[in-house]
């Protein structure tokens, strides 16, 4: 009976002891398995911390789509059209003050023809056209001004003979000088001239020149009409700002429209879907 007792225990300590190794067997592996994989589970929690997260796009609604197609076209054109028509209104009212001008200028040169046949003549002191005294008569240029609503200037060669235009003690500026672009246009190559921000006096002034020819065809002087070059662009400020509010006001009218109507198309286009999907 003892002997049979004794080889149960040593059977149970046998088992016991291959219980034991195989654990750590199991426990070794383990160890060895975490350390090749890359220390277990831990690090894939880092990764997983340092993936940045993905921003799904979002999706476009019917109503984006449809503000897309219409309010964005419509600004552009809203823009390109003002840009546009405020270069025409500039362009085109400075070609009227230049026919202005020019219709003014000539008939101060025309004028003075008729009245007066002969040609220019200084003698010394006083300018004479035939046998019209024109220094220090200021009746014509006068009258002209007030019909035209122009200044208006006579030149013999280029010094200012009669003129309407005043400095600022009111006094008249006979005597002042033509610029250099003027002269070369008009008394050397015998043709019209037309500048902006020409300086007359202390003022600037759109002006328009006509060279004076005597009967042997000779360029004895200028006749001159000007406009204020800041009433000219007060014109064309003003006209301008009209066409601006115009087109602005008329963009955001119909922005208005478009977008009533996007919601209306949308509220249908919905209403749609709702009763296909049931």
């Amino acid at each position: 009976m003892s002997e049979e007792r004794d080889k149960n225990v040593a059977t149970e300590e046998t088992e016991d002891i291959t219980v034991e190794k195989a654990v750590d067997e199991k426990d070794a592996s383990a160890i060895i398995e975490e350390k090749h994989s890359g220390g277990g589970t831990k690090p894939d929690k880092k990764k997983k911390e340092n993936r940045k997260p993905v921003l799904k796009r979002p999706k476009r609604t019917i109503k984006n789509i449809l503000i897309d197609m219409s309010v964005v076209p419509l600004l552009v054109l809203g823009v390109i059209l003002t840009v546009s028509t405020t270069r025409i209104l500039k362009s085109n009212i400075e070609s009227e003050i230049t026919k202005s001008l020019d219709i003014a200028a000539n008939s101060l040169y025309n004028t003075y023809s008729l009245i007066a046949p002969g040609d220019y003549r200084s003698d010394g002191s006083r300018i004479y056209k035939g046998d019209l005294l024109l220094t220090g008569s200021y009746e014509i240029v006068d009258a002209l001004k007030a019909a035209y609503d122009l200044d208006v200037t006579l030149y013999y060669g280029d010094t200012i003979v009669l003129t309407t235009i005043m400095d600022e003690n009111g006094r008249r500026i006979v005597g002042t000088q033509a610029g250099d672009k003027e002269k070369d246009w008009v008394l050397n190559k015998s043709h019209e001239f037309f500048g902006k921000d020409l300086k007359l006096g202390n003022d600037k002034y759109y002006g328009y020149f006509v060279p004076m020819v005597s009967r042997d065809g000779a360029v004895v002087g200028m006749a001159f009409a000007g406009k204020h070059s800041s009433e000219v662009k007060a014109v064309i400020n003003n006209a301008i700002t009209k066409a601006v509010l115009i087109f602005v006001t008329a963009t955001i009218v119909t922005l208005l429209v478009c977008i009533t109507a996007n919601r209306h198309i949308t509220s249908a286009l919905h209403s749609i879907q709702e009763y296909l999907g049931k």
